[in-house]
Protein backbone atom coordinates (compact mmCIF):
# COMPACT_ATOMS: atom_id res chain seq x y z
CA UNK A 1 0.00 0.00 0.00
CA UNK A 2 2.97 2.91 0.47
CA UNK A 3 3.99 2.21 -3.02
CA UNK A 4 0.41 3.08 -3.71
CA UNK A 5 -0.18 6.24 -1.70
CA UNK A 6 3.16 7.45 -2.82
CA UNK A 7 1.95 7.32 -6.59
CA UNK A 8 -0.63 9.61 -5.75
CA UNK A 9 -4.79 10.23 -7.05
CA UNK A 10 -5.89 8.70 -10.22
CA UNK A 11 -8.48 7.62 -12.25
CA UNK A 12 -8.00 4.61 -10.44
CA UNK A 13 -7.01 5.55 -7.38
CA UNK A 14 -8.68 8.06 -4.42
CA UNK A 15 -7.77 9.24 -1.32
CA UNK A 16 -9.76 10.03 1.63
CA UNK A 17 -8.90 11.54 4.63
CA UNK A 18 -12.48 10.19 6.60
CA UNK A 19 -15.86 8.20 5.48
CA UNK A 20 -17.56 10.53 8.32
CA UNK A 21 -14.97 12.94 9.82
CA UNK A 22 -14.44 16.68 9.10
CA UNK A 23 -11.00 17.41 10.52
CA UNK A 24 -11.60 21.10 10.26
CA UNK A 25 -15.60 21.06 11.84
CA UNK A 26 -14.21 18.61 14.16
CA UNK A 27 -17.07 16.36 14.20
CA UNK A 28 -19.07 14.16 12.01
CA UNK A 29 -20.57 16.20 8.88
CA UNK A 30 -23.00 14.31 6.11
CA UNK A 31 -21.24 15.82 3.30
CA UNK A 32 -18.04 14.23 4.28
CA UNK A 33 -20.19 10.64 4.03
CA UNK A 34 -21.76 12.24 0.65
CA UNK A 35 -18.04 12.00 -0.55
CA UNK A 36 -17.35 8.59 0.36
CA UNK A 37 -20.42 6.97 -1.33
CA UNK A 38 -20.03 9.78 -4.64
CA UNK A 39 -16.45 7.80 -5.34
CA UNK A 40 -17.67 4.50 -4.52
CA UNK A 41 -20.60 5.43 -7.29
CA UNK A 42 -18.16 7.21 -9.74
CA UNK A 43 -15.71 4.29 -9.41
CA UNK A 44 -18.90 1.57 -9.86
CA UNK A 45 -19.79 3.82 -12.99
CA UNK A 46 -16.33 3.80 -14.40
CA UNK A 47 -13.70 1.00 -14.85
CA UNK A 48 -13.25 0.42 -10.88
CA UNK A 49 -11.01 1.56 -8.54
CA UNK A 50 -9.55 1.85 -4.96
CA UNK A 51 -10.74 3.92 -2.53
CA UNK A 52 -7.62 3.93 0.40
CA UNK A 53 -9.51 6.06 3.92
CA UNK A 54 -7.33 7.48 6.09
CA UNK A 55 -4.98 8.71 3.73
CA UNK A 56 -5.04 12.67 3.39
CA UNK A 57 -6.03 13.67 -0.47
CA UNK A 58 -4.24 16.63 -0.75
CA UNK A 59 -0.64 15.70 0.60
CA UNK A 60 -1.35 11.75 0.73
CA UNK A 61 -0.22 12.14 4.31
CA UNK A 62 -1.68 9.00 6.42
CA UNK A 63 -4.30 9.89 9.15
CA UNK A 64 -5.96 7.03 10.33
CA UNK A 65 -9.06 5.74 10.75
CA UNK A 66 -9.35 6.99 14.66
CA UNK A 67 -12.29 9.24 14.38
CA UNK A 68 -14.25 7.04 12.07
CA UNK A 69 -13.87 3.85 13.89
CA UNK A 70 -14.81 6.22 17.20
CA UNK A 71 -18.08 6.95 16.04
CA UNK A 72 -19.58 3.36 15.14
CA UNK A 73 -21.38 0.88 16.77
CA UNK A 74 -18.62 -1.51 18.45
CA UNK A 75 -15.83 1.09 18.31
CA UNK A 76 -13.84 -1.27 16.31
CA UNK A 77 -13.02 -2.07 12.72
CA UNK A 78 -15.86 -4.84 12.18
CA UNK A 79 -18.29 -2.03 13.06
CA UNK A 80 -16.68 0.24 11.08
CA UNK A 81 -16.70 -2.32 7.97
CA UNK A 82 -20.48 -2.47 8.78
CA UNK A 83 -20.93 1.02 8.47
CA UNK A 84 -19.59 1.07 5.46
CA UNK A 85 -21.82 -1.83 4.24
CA UNK A 86 -24.94 -0.29 5.53
CA UNK A 87 -24.60 3.27 4.35
CA UNK A 88 -23.28 2.18 0.81
CA UNK A 89 -26.71 -0.22 0.77
CA UNK A 90 -28.64 2.67 1.45
CA UNK A 91 -27.19 4.81 -0.70
CA UNK A 92 -26.77 3.42 -4.00
CA UNK A 93 -29.19 2.23 -6.54
CA UNK A 94 -28.95 -1.05 -7.16
CA UNK A 95 -27.52 -1.38 -3.47
CA UNK A 96 -27.08 -5.21 -2.23
CA UNK A 97 -25.78 -5.96 -5.77
CA UNK A 98 -23.17 -2.94 -6.42
CA UNK A 99 -22.15 -3.27 -2.45
CA UNK A 100 -21.41 -6.87 -3.61
CA UNK A 101 -18.78 -5.36 -6.12
CA UNK A 102 -16.64 -3.56 -2.83
CA UNK A 103 -14.09 -5.89 -1.53
CA UNK A 104 -13.14 -4.11 1.63
CA UNK A 105 -9.85 -5.05 3.87
CA UNK A 106 -7.21 -2.99 6.41
CA UNK A 107 -3.94 -2.20 7.09
CA UNK A 108 -1.75 -0.78 9.09
CA UNK A 109 1.46 1.57 7.13
CA UNK A 110 3.70 2.75 9.48
CA UNK A 111 1.65 1.59 12.33
CA UNK A 112 -1.56 4.00 11.24
CA UNK A 113 -4.76 2.06 10.15
CA UNK A 114 -5.84 2.87 6.27
CA UNK A 115 -9.14 1.03 4.90
CA UNK A 116 -8.64 -0.45 1.58
CA UNK A 117 -11.66 -0.66 -0.64
CA UNK A 118 -11.48 -2.25 -3.80
CA UNK A 119 -14.32 -0.91 -6.16
CA UNK A 120 -14.86 -3.15 -9.50
CA UNK A 121 -16.75 -1.92 -12.32
CA UNK A 122 -20.47 -2.20 -11.93
CA UNK A 123 -22.32 -4.07 -15.27
CA UNK A 124 -25.21 -1.35 -14.85
CA UNK A 125 -25.63 2.25 -14.10
CA UNK A 126 -25.50 2.65 -10.21
CA UNK A 127 -27.35 6.21 -8.72
CA UNK A 128 -26.54 7.53 -6.10
CA UNK A 129 -28.56 9.07 -2.79
CA UNK A 130 -26.97 11.72 -0.89
CA UNK A 131 -27.83 14.33 1.82
CA UNK A 132 -28.77 16.63 -0.70
CA UNK A 133 -29.94 14.98 -3.66
CA UNK A 134 -32.25 11.86 -3.87
CA UNK A 135 -30.99 10.24 -7.12
CA UNK A 136 -27.84 11.43 -8.52
CA UNK A 137 -25.09 9.88 -10.84
CA UNK A 138 -21.44 10.04 -10.83
CA UNK A 139 -18.65 8.96 -12.54
CA UNK A 140 -14.83 8.88 -12.18
CA UNK A 141 -13.23 11.16 -14.39
CA UNK A 142 -9.45 11.60 -14.32
CA UNK A 143 -8.64 12.14 -10.79
CA UNK A 144 -12.21 13.20 -9.52
CA UNK A 145 -15.49 11.96 -8.97
CA UNK A 146 -17.82 14.04 -11.47
CA UNK A 147 -21.69 14.40 -11.25
CA UNK A 148 -23.50 14.13 -14.54
CA UNK A 149 -26.05 16.00 -15.41
CA UNK A 150 -29.26 14.30 -16.61
CA UNK A 151 -29.01 14.50 -20.25
CA UNK A 152 -25.14 13.60 -19.89
CA UNK A 153 -26.26 10.40 -17.85
CA UNK A 154 -28.44 9.29 -20.66
CA UNK A 155 -25.74 9.51 -22.90
CA UNK A 156 -22.79 8.22 -20.85
CA UNK A 157 -25.20 5.56 -19.93
CA UNK A 158 -25.51 4.53 -23.33
CA UNK A 159 -21.94 5.14 -24.80
CA UNK A 160 -20.68 3.03 -21.28
CA UNK A 161 -23.47 0.25 -21.26
CA UNK A 162 -25.29 0.34 -24.55
CA UNK A 163 -28.76 0.69 -25.29
CA UNK A 164 -31.39 -0.66 -22.55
Amino acid sequence: MPDLIEAGESDRVEFKASARWGYKADRLLPEVEDGFVKTVAGFLNAGGGTLLIGVEDRTGELVGLEHDVASVKGKDLDGYENWMTDRLVNALNPGTTSVARVAVSFAAVDGIEVARLEVAASPEPVYTKTSKSDEAFYVRISNSTRELSPSETVKYVSEHWGAR
